[in-house]
């Protein structure tokens, strides 16, 4: 693929990313152009992604309360409910497959978590989707989510 194939593409996720609009799916902000870079930009989710949160989660649960009052993400971890971020997960991949558009990649290292601890799905792999790879299904997205499901109630990650 060539230079500008590649920038058609990436123009072309760009204008996809643009029309979704899903509590559940990081907000596209724009495209930028800086030294002949393309950039995407999205909203800030500020507990980052969950394959990171999960994890220091339960460190903080094993910490003396007395610890725990005053630690940087306290508001995050208390407020963390596996079910809702699990529905939230469920409910932006749903609106990406009504959408006909295959996520490709869902993995806990791409749900990213706001504020609320609401979780939104982002880094879709929609380039493959676009040129029509056979390898990447809605059937391979709902795996890969039950995948996500368990690594997120066992706090390991399937293999």
């Amino acid at each position: 693929m060539d230079v500008e194939d590649a920038k058609r593409r990436f123009r072309r996720e760009a204008m996809i990313w643009s029309f979704l609009n899903h509590i559940n799916i990081l907000a596209f902000i724009g495209m930028v152009d800086i030294a002949n870079e393309s950039y995407l930009v999205s909203s800030w989710l500020e507990y980052g992604d969950l394959s990171k949160f999960v994890p220091a989660r339960l460190r903080y649960l094993k910490l003396p309360s007395s610890q725990r009052l005053s630690h940087a993400s306290r508001d995050g971890f208390e407020k963390f409910d596996e079910w809702n971020v699990i529905f939230g997960i469920v409910s932006g991949l749903a609106y990406l497959h009504r959408n006909c558009i295959i996520h490709g990649e869902v993995k806990a290292a791409n749900v990213l978590l706001d504020i609320e601890v609401r979780p939104a799905l982002c880094d879709f792999g929609m380039t493959n989707i676009l040129e029509g790879a056979e390898s990447v299904t809605s059937t391979s997205d709902v795996y890969a989510l039950g995948m996500t499901i368990a690594e997120v109630k066992s706090n390991y990650k399937p293999s």
